[in-house]
C-alpha cells in the first residue's frame, strides 16, 4: 500500500519537486552574484569609456551626478569650496600667474618696439577704428590657440568631423555639435526678421571664445582660448570656403550616417587657424630696416617741426615784449598757438594806433587779430602824443612833467603851429596845464623885439588938445620907422599883424571931454599906423579904452600888436 503511495506522490508532485529545485538553485546563484554587482558595473563603465562608447548607464549616472552637484552647491555652497579648495586653489592661482605672464610678455614686446613698424601700424589702427591703443596692443600681443574644431551639417546639427588639439582631452563632439544647433536654432528664430538670416556669429563660452564660419553645406565652429587676432575670422572662412571646395557636395546631410569613420578635417586645419609663425630673420631685418628709414623720416620731419615751432616762438616772444612795452596799449590775453598767427586782446589807447602799423611793417607775414577796447591812457608819452597830435606838433616839441603837472611846449616851429598852439583853449587838459612859453618859430625874438618898442612907445598930447606935444615929431617917425620894419618882417615870413589904437586923457574936465579926447587921439594914431601897413595886416580903434574913466594922468595915446598868419 505504502509502495502505491509512494509512487502516487512521485507522479503528482515529483514534476513540482523538481521545479522547485532548480529554481532554488538559481535564486542561490543569483544571491551569490549580487555580490559582484558593483564590480560588474565598474566594469562595463570603464570598457563603454575606453571605447568612447556611450550607454544608459553612464548617461543616467552622469545625469544623476550633476543634479547631486548642483543640489550640494545649492544647499551647502560652503561645504562644496572647501572640498574643492585644495584643487581649485593652486589652479586658479596658475592659471592667473600664466596669464599676467603672458600678458606681462605681450606689453613687454609692444613697448620695446614701440617706434617699430608694427606699433605704428598699431596706432593707426587705433586711431582709424577709434579703439584705444592699449587695447588693440593687447589684442595683437596676447596669444591665443584654437584647441576644438567642429564640422557641423546645418540643418540637422549632424557632427561631421572634429578635431581637438594635441594634449587636450575629448570633449563629447556629438552632444557639443547638437547643443550648438539648438541654440543656434534658437537664436535664428528669436532675433532674425524672418528666420533665415541670423544666428551665432561669435559668442564667449566658458573660458573660449567662440568663431562660426557659416557654408552652403557645413558649418565650421571653432573653440578659441585667448583674444583671436581681428584677421582670425577671414582664416576661419578661407578654411571652410576651401572643405567646400575640396569636398563639394558631399558636406550633406547623409555625409555622417553613410560613411560614420569618414572625417573632413584633421589636425592641419587647426594648425592653420593658430597664430601664425614669427617672420625670419631676413623678413626681420628688412622690417627693421623700414622702421628706421621711418623713424629716420618722422625725425627729420619732427626736427624741422620743432625749430619751425621754436622760431615761432622767439618771434613771437619778441612781439609781445615790444608790443607790452608800446604805451597806450595794455594786453590781456595772447594767442600764439598756431604758427604766423596772432590773437591779442587788451586795451588800447587810440594814440597807441601806431602800434598796429609797427606790427605790419616788422612782421607783415603774420596775420593777426586785435581784439581791443579802446581807453584813455594816462601814460607820459601817450599825453605828449595827445598833445602834440591835437596841436599839429611833433612829439619833440612836447615835453610832460607829470610831477609838477605841467605840459611844456618847446622848441622852434613853423609860426602856423606856433599861432594855434598859442591860442587860448588850443587843447584841452584834464590833468595838466599847458605852458607855451617856450615854444617859438623863426624870427620871434626880431619880431618880438620891434613889437615890444611899438608897444612903448607913447606919443603925448597937450591937456584938452588932440594934438601931440611939442617935441613929438622924432617920437613918432621913429614909430612909423618900427612899424615898417615889423611890416617887412613879418611879409617875409607869412606874418601880418593887427595893430591896435588906444587914447589915453587925464581927470580934468567932464566924461564927455574925456571920451572925445581919447577917440580923436586914438584915430590921430591909427591914422598915421594905417599909411605904414600893408594887407592883410590891419589897424583899429580900442573902443574899449574909449569907454572907460580916465585912471591915469596920462594925456597920450599908443599902440598893441597881435602877429596872425598872413594866410588863413
Amino acid at each position: 500500500m505504502s509502495g502505491d503511495y509512494d509512487r502516487l506522490r512521485h507522479l503528482l508532485v515529483d514534476t513540482e519537486s523538481n521545479r522547485l529545485d532548480a529554481l532554488e538553485e538559481k535564486l542561490d546563484g543569483a544571491t551569490a552574484e549580487l555580490g559582484r554587482v558593483p564590480d560588474i558595473l565598474a566594469e562595463d563603465i570603464e570598457q563603454n569609456l575606453q571605447d568612447g562608447r556611450r550607454t544608459r548607464l553612464g548617461d543616467a549616472l552622469a545625469e544623476a551626478t550633476t543634479g547631486s552637484l548642483e543640489l550640494a552647491v545649492r544647499r551647502k555652497p560652503e561645504t562644496v569650496v572647501n572640498a574643492v579648495y585644495p584643487v581649485i586653489g593652486p589652479a586658479i592661482r596658475r592659471s592667473i600667474a600664466e596669464a599676467l605672464r603672458e600678458m606681462a610678455d605681450g606689453f613687454d614686446s609692444s613697448m620695446r618696439e614701440t617706434f617699430s613698424l608694427r606699433a605704428l601700424r598699431w596706432r593707426f589702427e587705433a586711431w582709424r577704428t577709434g579703439i584705444p591703443y592699449a587695447w588693440v596692443v593687447l589684442r595683437h600681443t596676447t596669444r591665443y590657440q584654437v584647441e576644438h574644431l567642429f564640422l557641423i551639417e546645418p540643418e540637422s546639427g549632424l557632427l561631421l568631423g572634429h578635431v581637438t588639439a594635441e594634449g587636450l582631452p575629448e570633449l563629447d563632439a556629438d552632444a557639443v555639435a547638437g547643443m550648438f544647433t539648438a541654440i543656434n536654432q534658437f537664436v535664428r528664430d528669436s532675433v532674425s526678421v524672418d528666420g533665415r538670416d541670423g544666428g551665432i556669429g561669435s559668442a564667449m563660452v566658458g573660458g573660449y571664445h567662440l568663431a562660426v564660419s557659416e557654408g552652403p553645406h557645413a558649418r565650421l565652429v571653432a573653440f578659441v582660448r585667448g583674444v583671436p587676432d581681428q584677421h582670425f575670422g577671414v582664416r576661419l572662412d578661407e578654411t571652410n570656403e576651401a572643405l567646400h571646395a575640396y569636398h563639394g557636395g558631399q558636406l550633406g546631410l547623409d555625409a555622417g550616417i553613410n560613411d560614420p569613420e569618414r572625417t573632413f578635417i584633421d589636425q592641419s586645419q587647426l594648425e592653420a587657424l593658430n597664430p601664425l609663425d614669427q617672420p625670419q630673420a631676413g623678413q626681420q631685418q628688412g622690417q627693421r630696416r623700414i622702421a628706421s628709414r621711418v623713424l629716420g623720416v618722422i625725425a627729420v620731419v619732427a626736427l624741422i617741426y620743432g625749430v619751425l615751432q621754436l622760431r615761432w616762438y622767439l618771434r613771437s616772444s619778441a612781439l609781445h615784449e615790444h608790443l607790452a612795452a608800446e604805451p597806450g596799449l595794455l594786453i590781456t590775453g595772447w594767442d600764439d598757438s598756431h604758427r604766423n598767427k596772432l590773437v591779442i586782446d587788451g586795451l588800447m589807447d587810440p594814440q597807441a594806433e601806431s602800434a598796429k602799423a609797427w606790427v605790419a611793417a616788422h612782421a607783415a607775414d603774420v596775420g593777426v587779430t586785435w581784439n581791443v577796447r579802446p581807453y584813455a591812457s594816462l601814460e607820459p608819452a601817450i599825453i605828449r602824443r595827445r598833445v602834440a597830435g591835437r596841436l599839429g606838433l611833433n612829439e619833440a616839441n612836447v615835453e610832460y612833467r607829470q610831477t609838477e603837472g605841467s605840459v611844456r611846449l618847446r622848441g622852434e616851429v613853423p609860426f602856423t603851429q606856433w599861432y594855434a598852439a598859442t591860442q587860448p583853449g588850443a587843447v584841452q587838459l584834464d590833468s595838466a596845464r599847458l605852458d607855451a612859453s617856450g615854444l617859438a618859430y623863426p624870427g620871434k625874438p626880431q619880431i618880438d623885439a620891434l613889437i615890444q618898442r611899438i608897444e612903448s612907445a607913447q606919443v603925448t598930447f597937450d591937456s584938452g588938445t588932440a594934438q601931440p606935444s611939442t617935441g613929438m615929431d622924432q617920437k613918432v617917425g621913429d614909430l612909423m620907422h618900427d612899424i615898417d620894419a615889423l611890416v617887412a618882417e613879418g611879409q617875409s615870413r607869412g606874418i601880418a599883424f593887427r595893430l591896435k589904437a588906444s587914447g589915453f586923457t587925464d581927470e580934468a574936465g567932464s566924461y564927455e571931454q574925456n571920451r572925445s579926447l581919447r577917440q580923436q587921439r586914438s584915430e590921430w594914431l591909427a591914422t598915421r599906423a594905417m599909411k605904414a601897413l600893408k594887407s592883410p595886416s590891419t589897424v583899429t580903434i580900442d573902443q574899449s579904452a574909449i569907454y572907460i574913466l580916465p585912471g591915469s594922468s596920462v594925456r597920450a595915446t599908443s599902440l598893441t600888436v597881435e602877429p596872425f598868419p598872413a594866410k588863413p
